[in-house]
């Protein structure tokens, strides 16, 4: 399982650069498209039972979902992203004691995957549009949160978050998580030489996106209980699904991106 892992972080991670730095903004903005609906179509096998024409149908929807989000404000796809993660961690808190029932309509569903699909797509494009630097940026900072918590966590995690969810994520995890994610970006700052003039709103910035990446990791376990399968697909050898590899993503990008613009 480790060498498989090995091998397809050593072929995505050149992939994943390449297109960051090398991609024009159309380029990229369809990259990101293709895999949030391949991510989508993992969704919807964790949903329930849906036909190939309802794949499809879904699939065409979101593709417009993403062009109408391009050309409206920006508050409205974050927004909904702010309302739906409040939720989503006042789920995460009550599982299992939830009505599973309502969450798993399938309506209730296609409506979830909209909301996170959507503002995460909006949420890397508006960061390329900035600059190739800032999207490397959010992707280290979670890469960085995600590696340091579950370190940490193995050496010293006594406290359990909430073990029904997932029984390995810890309060000390968590708080490495969040030195390690402050450490990295900082010395990525340096390394891209981007300039931060508001000290107290990039430490902001960094502590609730490390926070929310954690809450769309832990969401996204949460589905997985309820669907009872240990991993949402197995495109990505030893690495599980897509929607395994991006959880955190769907909740970091579009809350990194809105407080960005709004802070700086």
């Amino acid at each position: 399982m480790l060498v498989k892992r090995v091998l397809t972080a050593l072929v995505l991670v050149p992939l994943v650069l390449a297109l960051i730095y090398l991609a024009n903004q159309i380029t990229f903005a369809i990259a990101i498209a293709v895999l949030m609906l391949a991510a989508a179509l993992e969704w919807l096998n964790l949903s329930g039972k849906f036909s190939l024409i309802e794949k499809i149908a879904y699939c065409v929807s979101l593709s417009l979902l993403f062009l109408i989000a391009y050309f409206t404000p920006m508050i409205y796809a974050f927004g909904l992203a702010v309302i739906w993660w409040l939720f989503a961690i006042y789920l995460i808190v009550k599982y299992p004691n939830i009505n599973a029932d309502i969450l798993n309509k399938k309506v209730i569903r296609l409506l979830i995957g909209a909301v996170l699909f959507v503002s995460s797509w909006l949420g890397f494009v508006l960061l390329h549009i900035a600059g190739s630097d800032y999207v490397m940026l959010v992707l280290l900072l979670v890469w960085a949160a995600d590696s340091f918590a579950y370190f940490t966590g193995v050496l010293i995690g006594e406290h359990k978050i909430f073990p029904k969810v997932s029984p390995g994520k810890s309060y000390e995890g968590l708080l490495g998580g969040v030195l390690g994610a402050l450490i990295v970006t900082q010395v990525a700052l340096w390394f891209f030489n981007i300039q931060i003039t508001n000290e107290l709103g990039w430490l902001i910035l960094i502590l609730a996106t490390t926070i929310i990446s954690v809450a769309g990791d832990l969401f996204i376990s949460m589905i997985k209980r309820i669907a009872n399968v240990k991993d949402s697909g197995n495109l990505l050898p030893g690495h599980g699904g897509i929607l395994d590899r991006i959880d955190s993503w769907l909740a970091a990008i579009p809350i990194f991106t809105l407080l960005y613009f709004i802070l700086f």
